[in-house]
């Protein structure tokens, strides 16, 4: 498992993980490639093109890729997922913490890969990172260990801030996440409050109620 820094090139990464994983045998059909998205997933499946592109793979005579996206209503998840496993695909691809946890409960066969997970261990996905066991591989942001890094920043950036808003959704490793960031800034006397938009359309009211909420700072978790 690796750490990386931008989330593009932490899902290429997973996608020539996935493909180096089922493509190291040459049969007459192409390998299908399911990709389940926790947002959106037509740039993701475009980087994914790009970089299997690169390496020779050809879409159609090589792979055949079917994807599924909740665009961040992650209650669709696991018939997203149910469908993909009808289709019997040779790998799955599921992007963030929700979309992973929906393939783990779907199935303990197919290998899956993660592109990234938060908290793969703290999660469930993998005992640990030297020896994942199971079918489950890819890679972790780390976001845990930025999440207080980043409040070290914006205390440096702005020393007379008093009171942050972080933005969370209903991501499971947001809580954890949350609560770091609640924690951190107050050991420097800078208080946090916690907005949760259910989905993502919801956003713009949670925005709307910061200013009331005197927050000077928005800080929105991944």
């Amino acid at each position: 498992m690796a750490r990386s820094v931008t989330r593009r090139a932490l899902l290429t990464t997973a996608s020539l993980v996935a493909i180096g994983a089922v493509v190291h045998a040459q049969r007459s059909q192409p390998w299908r490639v399911a990709l389940v998205t926790s947002g959106q997933g037509d740039r993701i499946i475009g980087w994914f093109r790009e970089a299997l592109e690169a390496k020779g793979y050809r879409e159609g005579k090589d792979l055949i890729f079917e994807l599924r996206e909740a665009k961040g209503h992650y209650a669709l998840l696991p018939k997203l997922v149910e469908e993909l496993v009808a289709l019997k695909p040779d790998i799955i691809i599921a992007e963030a913490t929700p979309a992973i946890a929906a393939a783990q409960r779907a199935t303990s066969t197919t290998p899956i890969i993660m592109a990234p997970a938060t908290d793969p261990i703290g999660s469930g996905f993998v005992r640990s990172f030297a020896k994942p066991g199971g079918n489950i591989t890819g890679v972790a942001n780390m976001f845990g260990d930025l999440t207080a890094k980043t409040l070290d920043i914006i205390r440096l950036l702005f020393p007379k801030v008093r009171k942050i808003g972080v933005l969370t959704s209903n991501n499971p490793t947001h809580p954890a996440l949350a609560h770091v960031a609640a924690r951190s800034p107050g050991v420097i006397g800078i208080s946090a409050q916690r907005f949760v938009p259910p989905n993502p359309a919801d956003d713009e009211k949670a925005f709307a109620y910061m200013p009331a909420a005197e927050c000077e700072i928005v800080y929105v978790l991944a």
